[in-house]
């Protein structure tokens, strides 16, 4: 089918699509311009500033979420869009959204949203909430939203990781709660087969919880190069002050194996279990604390009168580090050799005396050097 009959084909359906919504619309603005996609609709950027406000200058955040988006670029001449008619909608903790708008045509009025610019800047959403936006494009001269229409589904920030101020977040709005704040492994040892490690990790619980919902859970998951992906749930412990750190301890992971460990909070609002937004973590099975191996056994006297025994031993893995000392030595003391030595030192002192020096000599004499 050649492009002009197909282009006559989708117009005429657009035409009797005017007709049954009653509504002068440009339905086949996908026709007109290219590219008319999700695609459109950057990455949302988000960001907060503290501002004075009140008779008292009460301190307090301004979060602000900025969408932006391309515009669409015609491909047939006579068609321009102008001016843009953006919709946000919260999605239910149900995560149903309604139909929006269906596929015809709405009249544009006073109380829309509208805009010039290819971006809206939202101020004081709720943080970690998920929001519809919904971008429509009217064209020159038309007073209706042409279809279709791009949409967009984002979660908001977290409010801690925005401002880093717990006592404001805490009295903020959310949708179940924030993320776990400073996720980190705090140290990996290896285990007595040397062939797996023990990862300790722990986190801070999110800073601010839906007010009628309670922190319940983690679910959590970690998965390695070659390994299989492993499943488990940890209980909510309650903390007596939001900065207390909660961890576990996972064991029988791959030494030096690359891993990805994922934790995903869970609150409970009217009987029902909510998960909220995980957070993630890489590392490598690399321990921080190893073990040392055997002693070897101790050397020979090094002198031999009275000397040092010297033995060693080795932290494993090279890399890690283990409490206590590599090395370690010994006195050591030969009592028949130390008689012997202690007469030849006499019977040189003797010599001198005989002839007839006077000042004092200090002799540093090694017993190895008196052996005949």
């Amino acid at each position: 089918m050649s492009r002009t009959w197909w282009y006559v084909i989708v117009t005429s359906l657009c035409i009797i699509s005017g007709y049954l919504c009653e509504a002068d619309i440009s339905c086949y603005l996908s026709f007109n311009y290219r590219t008319v996609s999700e695609d459109l609709i950057n990455e949302v950027q988000f960001s907060t500033y503290k501002e004075k406000s009140g008779m008292n200058a009460t301190n307090s955040w301004v979060f602000q979420t900025n969408v932006s988006w391309e515009k669409p670029e015609p491909i047939r001449p006579g068609h321009n869009i102008d001016r843009y008619v953006v919709v946000l909608q919260r999605v239910p903790l149900d995560n149903k959204l309604g139909t929006v708008d269906g596929h015809c045509g709405i009249e544009v009025t006073d109380d829309d949203l509208i805009t010039n610019a290819t971006e809206y800047i939202f101020e004081n959403l709720a943080y970690r909430e998920r929001y519809s936006f919904r971008v429509y494009f009217v064209e020159e001269g038309k007073n209706t939203w042409s279809q279709p229409s791009v949409q967009k589904i984002f979660t908001t920030e977290d409010c801690y990781k925005l401002n880093g101020d717990a006592e404001f977040c805490r009295k903020q709005d959310v949708r179940y709660c924030g993320d776990v704040i400073d996720l980190r492994v705090d140290n990996i040892t290896t285990n007595i087969d040397m062939k797996t490690v023990a990862v300790y990790i722990s986190w801070i619980p999110p800073v601010h919880v839906r007010k009628n919902g309670t922190l319940s859970k983690y679910s959590y998951y970690y998965a390695g190069e070659n390994t299989e992906t492993v499943y488990s749930v940890v209980e909510a412990r309650k903390m007596d002050h939001w900065s207390d750190r909660q961890s576990l301890n996972i064991s029988g992971l791959l030494l030096e194996n690359a891993y990805t460990f994922s934790i995903q909070p869970f609150v409970e609002i009217d009987g029902r279990e909510n998960a909220a937004t995980p957070s993630d973590i890489s590392f490598t099975a690399l321990p921080d604390i190893g073990y040392w191996s055997e002693w070897t056994y101790l050397s020979m006297c090094d002198l031999v009168c009275e000397g040092y025994q010297n033995r060693t031993r080795e932290c494993y893995p090279s890399y890690a580090k283990c409490s206590g000392e590599a090395y370690h030595s010994t006195k050591c003391y030969n009592e028949s050799e130390c008689i012997i030595t202690a007469g030849k030192l006499a019977h040189i002192s003797l010599l001198l005396q005989f002839k007839g020096k006077r000042r004092k000599i200090l002799l540093d004499i090694s017993v190895s050097c008196l052996q005949e």
